[in-house]
């Protein structure tokens, strides 16, 4: 049988890996909610959000729970530190996705016309989900994944999430400049797309955490 600390830092990092499991599954309802234009779809998400919302309160009382009562030490206050601010990274995250699901719900109740954005905005729907795939995939296994290989590939899908928001945006911006009467939608659309944009670079910010829980040294963190 495990020694008692060790056992609640498992039950945390499960408790961890299942929370994410349901963002995983948030994020590919909102990518179905996009391409099916289906507003009521984001109805749903957010009253999940509320509920995950929930469960991170839960995560953060457990581990000062177990900082109280065990008073760990180096590397395991590290790790529970780590898993405290990770829990701050996810509610960003689940924030930024209820306040898109909201905006992007009034888009298509008012009936605007996203068809030649269709692919890009798709695209960045999916650099988020893999995002959030990788963190979950390494939670999976903690002991035996590499932080370093984490952290390179959520990078590598911001990188390409950052990319394609500026092409979005650079579009928006040349419809607006051109005076069209659709302007003020162009803009909130693309304010409502930053909302889910600021996803990957919280990914970033809890791999950066995770690489730091594993190797140590000194934690970068995105602002």
């Amino acid at each position: 049988m495990l020694p008692n600390y060790e056992y609640k830092l498992l039950e945390i990092r499960e408790t961890i890996s299942t929370l994410l499991h349901d963002m995983l599954l948030l994020s590919q309802q909102a990518l179905e909610a996009f391409v099916n234009k289906d507003s009521y779809a984001y109805v749903s998400i957010r009253t999940k959000i509320n509920t995950l919302k929930v469960v991170t309160d839960h995560i953060d009382t457990k581990i000062i729970q177990v900082i109280a009562l065990f008073g760990p030490e180096a590397n395991e206050l590290r790790d529970l530190i780590v898993y405290l601010k990770i829990t701050s990274e996810i509610d960003r995250i689940l924030y930024s996705t209820d306040k898109y699901c909201k905006r992007f719900s009034n888009h298509i109740a008012e009936e605007y016309d996203f068809n030649s954005f269709n692919n890009t905005i798709i695209t960045l729907h999916k650099t988020t989900l893999n995002t959030i795939q990788y963190i979950y995939d390494f939670f999976i296994d903690v002991e035996h994944t590499c932080a370093h290989s984490l952290y390179r590939k959520v990078l590598t899908e911001e990188s390409i999430n950052d990319d394609i928001f500026s092409l979005i945006e650079k579009d928006f911006l040349l419809l607006i400049m051109s005076h069209s009467p659709h302007s003020m939608k162009y803009i909130n659309v693309l304010a409502t797309l930053r909302n889910y944009e600021r996803i990957a670079d919280r990914g970033v910010s809890i791999a950066s955490l995770l690489l730091y829980a594993q190797n140590g040294g000194e934690l970068q963190l995105r602002k």
